[in-house]
């Protein structure tokens, strides 16, 4: 949520240590905050966490020029795949918490155990 005066609030943590230290590797690559818009002017401030902000910016450099993003939240997620994923999960707004669950889950679902995402023993 977002406070009277524009920072965001992130509620107490409900990851376990190690998914919280996994997904904290993933953000510090992705601009790590929850707030975050992808832009190739600087990267823009999410203010409503309705639902994913869907705010197309186009790429201008590297494999991707051309197309564009629609990447937003500390793990720079898409639009389709939060699409997907806030459905799987019955997750009813783009809030941090949901953003970690959401991740976790894409982590689960595509990376190979070797990334160790898994529980420890």
């Amino acid at each position: 949520m977002v406070t009277k005066s524009n920072r965001l609030e992130t509620p107490p943590d409900t990851l376990a240590p190690y998914q919280r230290a996994f997904l904290d590797v993933i953000a510090a690559a992705e601009g790590g905050e929850y707030d975050i818009m992808y832009g190739p002017e600087g990267k823009g401030r999410i203010t409503d966490f309705s639902d994913h902000p869907r705010n197309p910016s186009r790429i201008e450099k590297g494999r991707h020029a051309g197309k564009v993003s629609t990447a937003a939240g500390r793990y720079q997620i898409n639009a389709p795949t939060w699409d997907e994923y806030a459905k799987k999960l019955n997750l009813p707004n783009f809030s941090p918490p949901n953003q970690d669950k959401a991740a976790w889950a894409i982590a689960n679902d595509r990376l190979p155990p070797s990334y160790g995402r898994r529980q420890p023993r």
